[in-house]
């Protein structure tokens, strides 16, 4: 890794955290919707984790050849589109446990253009 990517990571994490805090907090999440949210919380860290992997490989290609910067860009992508799937996965049941309120508040507060939750950003 690069000398400013291992503070960039700790920020990246506490990030996370406090947005995952937030938006529990917000969607005023039930004790009976707990187990769905600890996937999903779990799943949104697990995301951010590969995406910091995957920008810090851009970073790392950027001097590199064409070919070499449109094999990065192809995984980069690939990590983005695997990281939308498990997303998904672990939105969809929590979302259909939610009430109209928190499908509301869900809807506003868990978009972004970098990706759900804007924890991609």
């Amino acid at each position: 890794m690069g000398s400013g990517a291992m503070p960039m990571m700790g920020m990246m994490t506490d990030h996370i955290e406090g947005r995952l805090a937030f938006l529990k907090a917000e969607l005023k999440i039930t004790a009976a919707q707990e187990t769905q949210w600890s996937t999903f919380a779990e799943t949104a860290r697990a995301s951010a984790t590969a995406m910091m992997g995957m920008r810090e490989s851009m970073m790392n290609a950027r001097g590199g050849s064409l070919p070499a910067r449109i094999d990065e860009t192809e995984k980069a992508l690939t990590v983005c589109l695997r990281t939308i799937e498990k997303i998904k996965a672990a939105v969809a049941p929590l979302y259909a446990g939610f009430s109209d309120e928190q499908k509301r508040a869900a809807d506003q507060l868990m978009t972004s253009p970098m990706g759900p939750m804007g924890m991609m950003q």
